[in-house]
């Protein structure tokens, strides 16, 4: 055996080994069972069909019409099911497209402003502390558990960075995206 045995085998066409006496009776054998199978199809709808000519000959065409239409009716409705799955499969990426969209709005906007570590002074007043309460009910401590939800959040957005920068390519100090869009 060749040791660029996976190589030579990539390159031969399937069935271009020689078949065995067995392998030959057993694919003759198994021509032989679907040959049975589909006669044994047409007699039953030959059946079908002779005993509808016996005892509702004037429903005959109809018969074959609607058989046509089934098959009609299943062709749409197989292809109706692949765009279902489709449309899901769209809807869920657009659902995380939208998702990452606003984190990384909003995250600009909590590091860009700088406003928000003066909320504490703001809550010592304490008409802005009730206003606050209109927002987190359960008041800081509804903020703090949101908070700490967070660094979950930096943690999923850190794996989802690292997972990402491998479709990506460095080029003088940027990252430019396969689209040829750059981001720093």
């Amino acid at each position: 055996m060749s040791r660029h045995y996976g190589c030579e085998m990539a390159r031969k066409p399937i069935g271009d080994e020689p078949m065995t006496g067995a392998e030959r009776q057993r694919r003759r054998r198994a021509r032989q069972r679907v040959a049975a199978m589909i006669e044994r199809e047409r007699a039953r709808e030959a059946a079908g069909r002779e005993r509808l000519r016996r005892v509702a000959p004037d429903l005959v065409d109809d018969a074959r019409a609607n058989a046509r239409a089934a098959a009609d009716a299943w062709d749409v409705a197989a292809s109706r099911e692949v765009a279902a799955a489709r449309d899901a499969s769209r809807e869920k990426r657009r659902v995380i497209f939208n998702v990452l969209r606003d984190f990384v709005q909003l995250m600009h906007g909590v590091i860009h402003t700088g406003s928000l570590l003066t909320l504490p002074a703001i809550l010592e007043v304490e008409e802005y502390e009730a206003e606050f309460r209109q927002y987190f009910r359960g008041g800081v401590a509804e903020l703090l558990e949101g908070l700490a939800q967070a660094q979950d959040a930096a943690r999923v957005a850190e794996r989802l960075s690292a997972d990402l920068l491998v479709l990506v390519k460095p080029r003088r100090g940027r990252l430019v995206a396969p689209g040829g869009a750059g981001a720093r």
